[in-house]
């Protein structure tokens, strides 16, 4: 009988070893990257490892890396697991929003026809005027950094510029892509000094810049109504290092909430738009909670 048991246990493991390593990992922790069961700066410094190529991940390893769930462990997912590090537990009773704020001095402003992939200068276009400063589209985008955007190299692979550093193309070229809050900041400094960039804030970081008259430029979805895709892939032409575009990027104003709403200047319409705040929190953490502000109120 004790062997019976014994032969069963062996072959119930084999089973098991069998198994794809994803379905063995479903309940793991998300972003525990070491599989330690815990999650801590090693799984930040391991995932940092893997992404510039120097770190290799197991099937499980992978599962749990791709915090956001998309099918891959990229610049987004380590993100995610740095937000996830340093946020403070959500207590509803820490942050009570008011009915209604709204900052009347941002002016809406529209990058159509000359800078249809512009949305992310057009927004500090919108951020700088709140303050009174003339300035024009073009002098923006004369100072952005900006780099190629993917091309087919000898290899045979397409190689570009990285968002976290360069503008991917041109903004006047409606086939570029975008840019992030890095260099958009850096951007900034060169015209009203000390801009503040931001990765990893929340809905209610935001909110409460809003409370203090002070207007947020934020990373957020062309269309609310929809999610990202990532069909988009090329390798940094300057570090090899893997990117991943998150199509459907775009960059707004908030300016202003209600009891439900976020409410924002749009440079794609032109115009100002609402979302509702459960939408704007989840597409906003989606790309890592990046914002460029300027840590005084606008008058």
């Amino acid at each position: 009988m004790k062997k019976k048991i014994i032969a069963v246990l062996t072959a119930l493991g084999c089973m098991l070893a069998m198994l794809p390593a994803a379905v063995l990992a479903e309940d793991s922790l998300p972003g525990d990257c070491n599989q330690d069961g815990t999650l801590m700066l090693a799984d930040a410094a391991l995932m940092q490892q893997y992404l510039t190529g120097q770190a290799e991940f197991t099937e499980a390893q992978f599962y749990a890396a791709d915090f956001n769930h998309d099918g891959t462990a990229d610049i987004f997912d380590l993100a995610r697991i740095k937000y996830a590090l340093t946020a403070v537990p959500y207590d509803p009773d820490a942050y009570v929003p008011r009915e209604w704020a709204m900052i009347e001095a941002v002016p809406e402003f529209s990058q159509h026809p000359d800078y249809p992939t512009g949305c992310e200068s057009a927004a500090l276009y919108i951020l700088l005027h709140s303050y009174g400063i003339n300035i024009t589209m073009e002098r923006i985008v004369s100072m952005l950094p900006k780099g190629p955007a993917p091309y087919e190299g000898a290899d045979g692979n397409l190689w570009g510029a990285n968002p976290e550093k360069q503008f991917v193309g041109d903004p006047t070229s409606s086939s570029a892509f975008g840019v992030f809050n890095a260099p958009i900041a850096q951007t900034a400094g060169f015209i009203k000094p000390n801009p503040i960039c931001r990765t990893g804030a929340t809905m209610d970081d935001v909110l409460r810049l809003i409370d203090r008259d002070i207007p947020v430029e934020a990373w957020f979805i062309i269309d609310p109504d929809l999610t990202f895709i990532y069909r988009r892939q090329w390798y940094d032409y300057q570090t090899g290092e893997l990117i991943r575009w998150p199509g459907r990027e775009h960059a707004i104003v908030v300016c202003g909430y209600d009891a439900e709403h976020v409410i924002y200047r749009d440079s794609n319409t032109g115009g100002t738009r609402t979302v509702s705040k459960s939408i704007f929190a989840a597409r906003f953490a989606d790309l890592g909670g990046r914002i460029v502000y300027y840590d005084e109120p606008v008058r």
